[in-house]
C-alpha cells in the first residue's frame, strides 16, 4: 500500500472516531432516529397485516354452499351426490364401514368463531380425502341476514325480520332446522356439550328465530348417516353446537379433533 492510500485511510479512520464521538454527545439527534424508526414501523403495520394469510382469506364455506331445499333433497336419499365416507371410529374412512353420508355446516358471515374455524376445515379436508382417498361429504349453509356482507348482517340482525334478505333459507327454515338438530345434540353424552349450550338452557338454542329477531347458533355441526347401500332417507346422528365439548375454535388440532369425531374416524372422548 502506498503512503498516499494510508494516509487516506487514516483520514477516513479519524472522520469516522469523530462522527461517532459527536453523535453519541448529540442526545437530541438519538431521539430523533428512535422516534423515525417507531414512527416507519408503525406506518408499515398495515402493509405488513395485509401480507400475511389469514382465515377469512379462505372460500371454503362458500364454495360448499347449499340451500336448505337442496340440504332437504339430500336428506330424502334420492340424491347420489351426497353419498360420501363415514368412518368405522377406528382412525380411517375405510370400505368396512357401514355407514355413509355428509356433513352440514351451518354458520353466519358475522360468527367469529366460524370465520375461525374456516381455514383449519379447510386444511384438513383436502388433506384428508387426498390422503386416504376418503371421499368425504362437506357441505354449508349461510343462515346470515345478508349472505356475503359481515357488516350488513350485524347491523341488521336483531332489529327488523323485514330486513332479512336470504335466499339460502328462511326464518321459518331456520326454526324447522334448529328443532330436529337440537335434540341430537341433547342426545349425546355431556363431554360433547360446552358450557355456551347446556341442558340448563335450552332455549337459548330451541327459539323462534323470528321473535327473536336473530339467527340459530352458529356455527352447528351435523353429520347426517344411513346405512350403506340404502336408498332411505339420512338421519342427523351427531351434531355439535358452538363448538365440541371444550375444544377451542380457534385452535388447529382442536378443529381437527372435532371434524375426525364429526366424521366418525377417532372419536373425541371429552378433556
Amino acid at each position: 500500500m502506498s503512503s498516499t492510500e494510508v494516509r487516506k485511510n487514516s483520514k477516513a479512520k479519524a472522520n469516522l472516531v469523530a462522527f461517532w464521538e459527536w453523535f453519541k454527545s448529540a442526545a437530541w439527534l438519538q431521539v430523533l432516529l428512535i422516534v423515525g424508526v417507531v414512527v416507519a414501523v408503525v406506518v408499515s403495520i398495515p402493509y405488513i397485516i395485509r401480507a400475511i394469510p389469514t382465515e377469512s382469506d379462505s372460500q371454503f364455506y362458500e364454495s360448499h354452499q347449499i340451500t336448505y331445499d337442496r340440504l332437504n333433497e339430500y336428506i330424502d336419499g334420492g340424491n347420489a351426490e351426497c353419498q360420501g365416507g363415514i368412518g368405522n371410529t377406528q382412525g380411517a374412512v375405510t370400505a368396512d364401514g357401514d355407514l355413509e353420508g355428509f356433513v352440514l355446516f351451518i354458520y353466519k358471515d358475522n360468527c367469529s368463531n366460524c370465520d375461525s374455524m374456516e381455514s383449519y376445515i379447510e386444511s384438513w379436508y383436502n388433506t384428508f380425502n387426498e390422503n386416504y382417498n376418503a371421499n368425504l361429504k362437506f357441505y354449508s349453509l349461510n343462515v346470515g341476514w345478508v349472505p356475503g356482507d359481515e357488516d350488513a348482517s350485524s347491523e341488521k340482525e336483531g332489529t327488523d325480520v323485514k330486513a332479512y334478505d336470504n335466499d339460502y333459507i328462511s326464518l321459518d327454515e331456520q326454526n324447522a332446522l334448529i328443532n330436529i338438530l337440537a335434540p341430537v345434540y341433547y342426545d349425546l353424552p355431556d363431554y360433547y356439550h360446552n358450557s355456551s349450550f347446556s341442558q340448563t338452557n335450552e332455549e337459548s338454542i330451541i327459539q323462534d328465530v323470528v321473535t327473536a329477531k336473530t339467527t340459530i347458533p352458529t356455527p352447528i355441526v351435523a353429520q347426517y348417516t344411513r346405512a350403506k347401500g340404502s336408498t332411505g332417507a339420512y338421519e342427523p346422528t351427531k351434531v355439535f353446537i358452538g363448538q365440541m365439548g371444550s375444544l377451542a375454535v380457534n385452535n388447529r388440532d382442536d378443529v381437527s379433533t372435532m371434524l375426525q369425531d364429526i366424521y366418525n374416524i377417532t372419536l373425541y372422548r371429552g378433556q
